[in-house]
């Protein structure tokens, strides 16, 4: 069987030309992989990237704004910073408790009350409920939980960075928020 001259080229340029597109498959785990992932994606006007400790995470449904608070789905968010998430359905409240059991937030949906670790707290916006998903104050619950929050919000890029304290970055963000 005899393959023309041009078909070969055709394949030879398709290989190439994936190969460039779609970096080699790595471990979707794998550190580099994801940080490749994070600065590969094509920006989107109005949509809001989060990252934990430089990790993107998938929101199906995209955080939104409302009075100058930015609201994320609890769940992304709670479990990005490796906490267990509860929901109680017939209270319609949140339990959202970090991975060593020392900072517990309680929330009850449609209301600005929270609870922190048995102190009662007001939210600047209420917990609400938006296309199947719970949304909190993405600062709220970032700084609960001692971690930092870094805004990048560009014209038609927009990230937030959450860095926990274990991130090695941790130090330099915080060190640069006290100067600033």
């Amino acid at each position: 069987m005899k393959i023309s001259r041009s078909i070969l080229k055709g394949i030879a340029l398709l290989g190439l030309s994936t190969s460039l597109v779609f970096p080699a498959m790595a471990d979707s785990n794998d550190e580099a992989y994801q940080k490749y992932q994070i600065y590969n994606m094509k920006a989107v006007p109005n949509i809001i990237n989060i990252t934990v400790d430089a990790v993107y995470q998938d929101v199906s449904v995209p955080p939104y704004v409302q009075n100058g608070r930015t609201l994320v789905p609890v769940r992304i968010v709670a479990e990005g910073l490796k906490c267990k998430v509860n929901w109680d359905t017939a209270t319609k409240t949140v339990t959202i408790t970090s991975e060593d059991e020392s900072n517990v937030i309680i929330a009850k949906l449609d209301t600005r009350a929270v609870t922190v670790n048995g102190v009662e707290q007001t939210l600047d916006v209420p917990v609400s409920y938006k296309s199947g998903r719970l949304f909190v104050p993405l600062r709220f619950i970032s700084e609960t939980f001692n971690c930092l929050v870094v805004s990048d919000l560009g014209e038609y890029y927009k990230e937030i960075k959450i860095i926990t304290p274990s991130d090695p970055s941790y130090e330099a963000y915080k060190n640069k928020l006290i100067e600033h």
